[in-house]
């Protein structure tokens, strides 16, 4: 069984010209080689043109392009691309742009080009003060100053592509009297310390055990701030290595250097919207970047961030569509109540809801109200908090459910006071807890002025230990 490969078409002949008729759109697009595209072009009679992809990179090409957007949106008559110009402009455009082979990048061009192609020298010429970067020691560096940490860190993440292995933060230390200030921080080789025996020896392993990736690697830097110089000075620096470090080539591939961009991210999901897969959009991007040592990251960094990306925003829709389920819910239950607060990002922090039902049964058996919160069980990670107590029947009744941000006495006081609210500012005889310190101290502070004046009972015993009576 034989097949036919397209031909190549040579740079004399980039344009393919045919007529085009819209019933012989669909036939027509199987002639089209890999890396090129078809458009149409003409004032009274269109005319069809098979041209590289490569002219995309072209400023003035892409000036016809937004002509054509102007003129005709995203819906053209042809049912291709339709640029709006006569036929000789079109040849004169595109037979300057073959007869040029080099191509440097406009300003418009900037966004997709990562900053390791800014960076194009080799990476052993960048200096400190002087003293190449694999020349550097301890000596050296010790007792040099930076004056924010984000300095320090810049300058080691160039050290540790130029040496070629991969950074990760050991620890980072933030000063208790002022927010935000960090006060030591101290950076090691990914490769630091060794995986622990006990997975290495264990003889009930099903699947094969990862490759060793740590060596014990002594390589560290660490800074610490200096109040007195208002600085961040260099503790220690050690440049021993215990592993093979990447070479030149290699480096674009160390993890701690790889990162998409916002505008990568963006245009990879612009593209998925028109059906384009994202590994033909990273062969776009690296053919605009100029080879795969210049983009910054890898195919599967790509996939990881657009699949992180569509994990938000269904998030922020399960938000909006518990939202909208309360309101709902308002709608046909006039006494359901719902409160909800936001964060400082404006998404949602704490939620809580109790129905009609929920309220009569708490005016009768709301004598005692048992206080909990489950696991962070949930794909949210938000705890769950139940009010429940017992009715005549000895049967579990519920009365409102809270999903909360964490469980601190801030979070639990605010659901307590709710809870309160809505129950038309009526208070329990008895609360039972599982003697959590932020319950019980939201307790205290949410229903402190009844304990003092009419003598309330709070009880705090551990529920899973005894029985209360309820099934």
């Amino acid at each position: 069984m034989g097949f036919k490969l397209p031909g190549i078409v040579s740079p004399k002949r980039s344009l393919t010209r045919s007529s085009s008729n819209a019933n012989k759109t669909a036939s027509k697009t199987l002639d089209i080689p890999k890396g090129y595209f078809a458009v149409y072009v003409g004032e009274s009679q269109k005319k069809r043109f098979v041209i590289p992809i490569s002219y995309l990179n072209q400023p003035s090409f892409m000036d016809l392009l937004s002509q054509a957007e102007e003129e005709f949106g995203y819906h053209h008559p042809m049912g291709g691309i339709t640029i709006p110009c006569s036929e000789d402009t079109f040849l004169d455009l595109t037979s300057n742009l073959s007869m040029d082979g080099s191509y440097e990048p406009s300003i418009s061009d900037i966004g997709l080009v990562s900053q390791s192609s800014i960076n194009g020298s080799d990476c052993n010429e960048m200096q400190y003060k002087g003293v190449r970067y694999d020349k550097l020691s301890t000596e050296d560096l010790k007792g040099q100053e930076f004056k924010t940490v984000e300095e320090a860190e810049s300058f080691y993440n160039a050290y540790e592509k130029a040496m070629g292995f991969d950074v990760r933060s050991d620890y980072k230390r933030l000063s208790i009297r002022i927010i935000g200030r960090v006060t030591s921080l101290r950076l090691v080789c990914s490769a630091q310390g060794k995986r622990r025996e006990e997975y290495m020896s264990n003889k009930k392993r099903v699947r094969k055990p990862k490759k060793e990736t740590r060596f014990n690697c002594p390589c560290l830097f660490k800074v610490r701030y200096r109040s007195n110089i208002n600085a961040y000075m260099v503790d220690d620096f050690i440049t021993i290595y215990s592993h093979q470090l990447a070479q030149a080539h290699e480096s674009h591939l160390l993890r701690s250097y790889r990162s998409v961009e916002d505008h990568h991210l963006a245009l990879a999901t612009s593209m998925q919207r028109v059906s384009v897969k994202p590994c033909h959009t990273y062969e776009y991007i690296v053919d605009r970047s100029g080879g795969f040592k210049n983009v910054g990251f890898i195919m599967k960094d790509l996939y990881n961030k657009l699949d992180s990306r569509r994990r938000e925003i269904l998030l922020e829709g399960d938000a909006e569509a518990a939202l909208a389920y309360m309101r709902g819910k308002v709608a046909t239950d006039s006494h359901f109540y719902c409160k909800f607060s936001i964060d400082e990002d404006n998404r949602l922090a704490n939620m809580f809801w109790r129905d009609s039902n929920s309220l009569v049964d708490y005016t009768c058996f709301g004598d005692v109200l048992v206080f909990d919160s489950t696991y962070k069980t949930n794909p949210y990670e938000k705890p769950l908090v139940l009010f429940v107590g017992s009715n005549n029947h000895l049967s579990t009744t519920v009365f409102g459910f809270a999903l909360l941000m964490d469980e601190t006495i801030e979070t639990y006081t605010w659901v307590l006071e709710t809870f309160i609210s809505s129950m038309n500012n009526k208070r329990p005889v008895a609360v039972l807890t599982d003697g959590d310190e932020a319950m019980r101290r939201a307790i205290e502070v949410s229903l402190q002025m009844v304990l003092k004046n009419a003598g309330m009972l709070w009880l705090t015993h551990m529920v899973s230990t005894i029985r209360i009576g309820l099934r």
